[in-house]
């Protein structure tokens, strides 16, 4: 599709899954598929049609900054002020904040002249693997959320065990899947694909796809 196509495509997806979503008299069923799918169209188009706002590292670092205040704000507002839950602009994917922020701060560090790293890289390599593993059904998101760390049960905390406990659970179950994760490369991924390699059968499929 053309570059204008492109640009109305994402422009209808996001009113519909993220303006419309956001509206709380609206309801609109999100699927995650779609969703991602969603994702990929954005960061094709600024792959694919970079303009010097993109480029601008200053302004999306500020505009991460703000966005990330705003979004904190509108929690603080919504459970204290209208009563209506901390989360609502925030808490999926699609709500409005959380897609502003993804953005600012994708373009922030797009732009940022970060060297070579493999920390970097195997944390970031394995981030899909977090995701799968503590979020990839609702049996797991009892299990770990609501029975193992009981997140409900420490909402009274005084406020600075509160942030303590939050901050602490967040970065270890995040290092425990990548942990996990690197495991499974180690020990599963490579040894699988290093007999897939030497494998004369899987040679000529992987050979008659790469000429089709």
């Amino acid at each position: 599709m053309t570059k204008q196509q492109h640009k109305l495509l994402i422009l209808l997806l996001l009113g519909m899954y993220t303006i419309l979503g956001t509206i709380p008299m609206f309801g609109v069923a999100m699927n995650y598929v779609t969703w991602f799918g969603i994702i990929y169209l954005i960061a094709s188009f600024i792959r694919l049609y970079p303009t010097k706002l993109m480029n601008d590292t200053r302004f999306w670092g500020w505009m991460s900054l703000i966005t990330i205040l705003f979004a904190s704000l509108s929690a603080i507002v919504m459970q204290y002020v209208i009563h209506k839950g901390a989360g609502f602009f925030v808490p999926d994917s699609n709500k409005f904040f959380a897609v502003v922020v993804a953005v600012s701060t994708f373009l922030w560090f797009k732009n940022l002249n970060i060297p070579n790293s493999k920390v970097i890289n195997a944390v970031g390599g394995s981030t899909i693997g977090v995701l799968l593993i503590h979020a990839n059904s609702d049996a797991m998101r009892q299990w770990l959320w609501k029975d193992t760390v009981d997140c409900v049960g420490h909402y009274e905390l005084p406020l600075m065990q509160l942030i303590f406990f939050s901050v602490g659970v967040v970065l270890l179950v995040f290092f425990t899947c990548i942990l996990i994760d690197r495991i499974r490369i180690r020990f599963i991924e490579k040894p699988f694909f290093r007999w897939y390699d030497k494998e004369p059968r899987f040679q000529k499929l992987t050979n008659l796809l790469i000429q089709e």
